[in-house]
This record gives C-alpha cells, sequence and structure tokens, in this order.
C-alpha cells in the first residue's frame, strides 16, 4: 500500500485503514449523471474563473481543458474527464455537446475495496495530478463518514462521499475482508 499518501487526524482512522478485515468489495451500480463538453473559456461553478470547476465534495478546483468533459455527479458536484473515462458512461463522445445532457453510468465489472471512515476521522490522501483531497471535510455533508477506495490489487486510492457511497457502489459477497473475492460472487 501507497500509506505515505493517506494522513489520518486520529488514531482510530488510521487503525481502520490499516486493518483489511475493514475492508469490503464493491461493484459501482448503474445512476445518471450529467455530462458536457468541457471549454476552458466558460465560468461553470467558481464566479470570475473561467476554465475551473469547482468539486465541494472532495474541495477541489480542477481545470478543464478543450478536450475534457464535465461531469455533473449525483449531488451537483462537477469535476471534468477525460476521452478515455468516457467509456464509464452510456454516451457517444461525438455526441456531447456543450449544453448538460443526462446520461447512465454503466454498471462496472470492475471490483473496487472500500474502507469506511467514521465522520469524526478527518483524513486527507494525496493524488497524483490532483493534490490533496480531504475526507470527511466538515465543508460538505458526509452522512457517518467518508469512504477510502481503491479498485482490487491498486494502490491508488480515491476519496468517496459518505452520503453518495450507497448509491454509486453495491457490495458483493467476499471472503473475510481485504478483497478476497468468493467465486461467483453476486454484486
Amino acid at each position: 500500500m501507497k500509506e505515505e499518501r493517506v494522513r489520518f487526524y486520529t488514531e482510530e482512522g488510521k487503525q481502520r485503514f490499516l486493518s483489511p478485515d475493514n475492508w469490503n468489495v464493491y461493484k459501482k451500480r448503474k445512476y445518471q449523471v450529467l455530462v458536457q463538453k468541457g471549454d476552458p473559456k466558460r465560468i461553470y461553478n467558481v464566479p470570475g474563473r473561467p476554465g475551473i470547476v469547482y468539486n465541494y465534495l472532495e474541495d477541489s478546483r480542477e481545470t478543464v481543458s478543450e478536450d475534457s468533459y464535465i461531469i455533473t455527479g449525483l449531488a451537483g458536484e462537477m469535476y471534468p474527464v477525460s476521452a478515455e473515462n468516457l467509456v464509464n458512461y452510456d454516451v457517444d463522445p461525438v455526441k456531447i455537446e456543450e449544453k448538460e445532457q443526462k446520461v447512465w453510468t454503466r454498471p462496472g465489472i470492475q471490483y473496487f475495496e472500500a474502507v469506511y471512515i467514521p465522520a469524526e476521522s478527518g483524513f486527507e490522501i494525496e493524488i497524483p495530478g490532483m493534490g490533496i483531497l480531504y475526507g470527511n471535510n466538515r465543508r460538505s455533508m458526509h452522512g457517518d463518514g467518508d469512504y477510502i477506495l481503491r479498485a482490487v490489487g491498486s494502490e491508488e486510492y480515491r476519496i468517496i462521499n459518505g452520503v453518495l457511497f450507497p448509491r454509486i457502489y453495491v457490495p458483493c459477497a467476499v471472503d473475510g475482508g481485504g478483497g478476497r473475492v468468493r467465486k461467483g460472487a453476486v454484486c
């Protein structure tokens, strides 16, 4: 694990993260989002700042490029994605316009591991190319806490908002923690 990229503000959060028994396996659900073509000259949700979107769930500002697409997620959060990431959405990139349009995500065949971190245990993750993201950030809703997520076998982490997590991911049947997926697991 690239644990040096994850920092906890409480010992409880750190211990939950380090224990393999606290990690569970999930797959992505199908859900609806909005997508639009990115325009670095357009003002999105940061007044007076063209070409910048603010993802309040992760407390991050991200730059929009001409070849990016802007996703507006379940809670109204905005973030840019590349053309390669559009495979996760049921849309033809050629048909995406500057005006937002509804699209469905594609339910995943990939397995993910996630660990729940209670809201009182703040944490941060350094993500290459994005900087530092903050879990259980007091600036946004988290429900009872956020999740740290990674693809099974990966060492690259993401923060998934605790309120949205059950709307995005479905649990799988596994043998214990640590991402050991049972043969024929149903999600």
